[in-house]
């Protein structure tokens, strides 16, 4: 009885582990994703000047604020980031917007990252 015990034990704990190796990925992904979503959603402009420092551009006007700042570089190139914040109310602020330029002004940013992820890697200072 307690061979078949161990076996059984064996077997169920081999199981688990093959478990856990294939799924490990996958979780770890889901973790670096919901972490980026949570840095985002509680960006505010004053949090994101903190973090980056000065940025190239900042206007505030009718509950909505627009700061940019350069990029991590891409194959050489400069990369141009453009957030625009709204506001409720004037009370509590979120990302409305994320664009991102190529060696073009800071006015014409010509991309629209939409996800979490990818903004960070495009602007890493957001997540200090």
């Amino acid at each position: 009885m307690a061979l078949t015990l161990k076996i059984a034990l064996g077997v169920f704990i081999g199981i688990m582990a093959a478990y856990v190796l294939i799924e490990l990925p996958g979780w770890m992904a889901h973790s670096k994703w919901a972490h980026a979503e949570n840095v985002m959603a509680a960006l505010t402009p004053d949090t994101l000047i903190a973090r980056c420092g000065k940025p190239l551009k900042d206007q505030t006007y009718e509950g909505l604020r627009e700061i940019g700042y350069q990029g991590t570089a891409i194959n050489g190139h400069q990369r141009i980031v453009l957030l625009d914040f709204g506001s409720l109310h004037g009370k509590s602020w979120f990302v409305n917007s994320f664009h991102v330029g190529i060696d073009s002004a800071i006015d014409e940013p010509t991309i629209q990252e939409k996800d979490a992820e990818e903004q960070l890697n495009v602007l890493p200072c957001a997540d200090k």
